[in-house]
């Protein structure tokens, strides 16, 4: 079994800082070598030693992530075998492009979970680090190119009180021309937000009242009629024939 490409990252779940996360890139080095039965049968989501692969990688736990295979299909979860199968596939999985009824199923090729022979390149997370650092990897602060874009987020990022003004601590992307641009803060409370709901709201109330006032002009003017009219309603028949042979 020989790997091409041994895709590492570290995406340093749970704990990070505001700002720039703890080691938040990945390294893609090319690999070639024989690495035998040692990772025959492992899974996606197993755990693999650092010194399969390398002497260099002496120490290092990864997570295995994913992989492809020498015709670049990638493996999938919950296939329970280390070659390609056909299997029917719903309209909801990846790689259905549908062209039948919402409930039928299509056949379709995808590789299994486990690690075969055919497997090209292996994608790992590192879980625990090692006696030597990895060149590019380990010890590399990427700083977040994007910031929160929430008033309130970046109060909380930056410790601010609700007086402070939010747009002076937005976080800024520069851009290849040298300039940079600020995204457009989300429920940021300004004057004219405060202005445009008293307007809303007094619109609202306003015509509240004169819906009211309609229908009470409209009662006052039609009351005798519909007075008249609920009596020849309720009045027993015998009694509005009397009354219409009487005129």
């Amino acid at each position: 079994m020989y790997i091409r490409t041994l895709v590492i990252c570290d995406r340093a779940k749970g704990i990070h800082t505001k700002l720039t996360a703890d080691t938040g890139g990945y390294r893609q080095t090319g690999f070639n070598g024989p690495l035998g039965s040692t990772i025959f049968g492992k899974r996606l989501g197993d755990t693999v030693l650092g010194e399969v692969f390398s002497a260099d990688l002496r120490g290092y736990v990864f997570k295995i992530l994913g992989g492809n295979n020498t015709m670049g299909r990638c493996m999938r979860q919950g296939i329970l075998t280390d070659r390609t199968v056909r299997i029917l596939m719903r309209r909801s999985k990846k790689g259905v492009r549908w062209k039948k009824a919402q409930d039928q199923r299509m056949r379709r090729s995808a590789r299994g979970c486990i690690i075969g022979k055919d497997i090209r390149s292996l994608s790992l997370e590192i879980l625990k680090h090692g006696d030597k650092e990895i060149p590019g990897m380990s010890g590399l602060a990427k700083p977040k190119s994007l910031g929160p874009k929430r008033a309130t987020r970046i109060r909380k990022m930056f410790g601010l009180d609700k007086k402070d003004d939010v747009k002076k601590h937005v976080v800024r992307k520069k851009c290849r021309n040298g300039k940079t641009k600020a995204p457009m803060i989300q429920r940021l409370v300004t004057p004219e937000r405060i202005r445009r709901k008293k307007t809303i709201a007094k619109a609202k109330e306003e015509r509240f009242e004169r819906r009211k006032r309609d229908m009470d002009e409209y009662r006052n003017a039609n009351g005798g009629r519909l007075q008249q009219h609920k009596k020849r309603v309720l009045l027993p028949p015998a009694l509005t024939l009397a009354t219409t042979t009487k005129r």
